[in-house]
């Protein structure tokens, strides 16, 4: 029995070539879920502080609302298949960001479009926008 065998190790050599529909699927739902964490921060997500003792209030996920399947309605991810050479040689990119970047930003602006109240800071909520309709009314 040779050396490699008696500890256990083995040499191969592979060569893995993804299908490139597992390729699309998988861009596709990176986007897909940043785009709910994007929902997520825009309106549900809020760090509450107990500032008599400096704890966290909503330091579990029981506590922290996130938004589940019945808060996320059909989202359609679509790409623009464009070679860029000039990122890298490859014309690698990554799409692990760009999908939360915009969302929230985009969802605040939705609301102020229907509202005419500017929300800044997050998450949206009604009373939120409640405040800012007391605010506009006292002056």
């Amino acid at each position: 029995m040779s050396s490699s065998a008696s500890s256990g190790s083995r040499a191969w050599s592979t060569r893995w070539r993804p299908a490139a529909s597992s390729i699309r699927r998988s861009r596709g739902s990176q986007i897909l879920g940043a785009v709910v964490g994007g929902i997520g921060m825009a309106l549900h997500e809020e760090t509450l502080t107990d500032h008599r003792f400096g704890r966290f209030m909503t330091h579990n996920l029981a506590d922290y609302h996130v938004p589940v399947n019945a808060d996320v309605h059909a989202i359609d991810v679509i790409f623009v298949d464009e070679k860029d050479d000039e990122i890298n040689p490859l014309g690698v990119k990554g799409v692990g960001e760009i999908g939360i970047v915009g969302t929230a930003a985009a969802i605040a602006n939705a609301v102020y479009h229907a509202t005419g109240k500017r929300v800044r800071d997050l998450p949206i909520t009604l009373d939120k926008l409640m405040r800012i309709d007391a605010g506009v009314r006292s002056r």
